[in-house]
């Protein structure tokens, strides 16, 4: 998101949007490295630099926002299918709860390119 927000694509009203997210995401990491610990392992590391493929295609705002929706949608259906992986009470409610946000910046994109129903299904999968 910090570099979706310097592309200049995003709409002065989106951008900050998308730099809370870049924060909550950042939040997460420290959430999930400080219960890894807690639980006594070592979290994974953080790359410099993520392979995100092709993004030649991206040229509006609707198509970067198009595109962090899918990141968004992969990600709360990630987290909330390991939520019956996770066996205490230490990691079900991170999971859970990253999940869950992850949810709601995927409404919030869905809201920002105008899609009528921002929140189409009841349940996440």
């Amino acid at each position: 998101y910090t570099v979706a927000a310097g592309t200049g694509l995003l709409s002065d009203g989106v951008k900050p949007v998308a730099l809370l997210f870049q924060s909550q995401h950042e939040e997460h990491a420290s959430i999930e490295a400080a219960t890894i610990k807690k639980l006594g392992g070592t979290p994974v590391a953080r790359m410099d630099k993520y392979d995100l493929g092709d993004l030649s295609g991206i040229k509006t705002e609707k198509d970067l926002l198009s595109f962090a929706l899918g990141l968004e949608v992969g990600a709360a259906s990630a987290y909330l299918s390991l939520i019956n992986k996770f066996h205490t009470a230490e990691l079900i409610p991170v999971v859970g709860g990253i999940g869950a946000n992850e949810a709601q910046h995927a409404a919030l994109l869905r809201f920002a390119m105008g899609e009528k129903n921002p929140v189409p299904q009841a349940v996440v999968k």
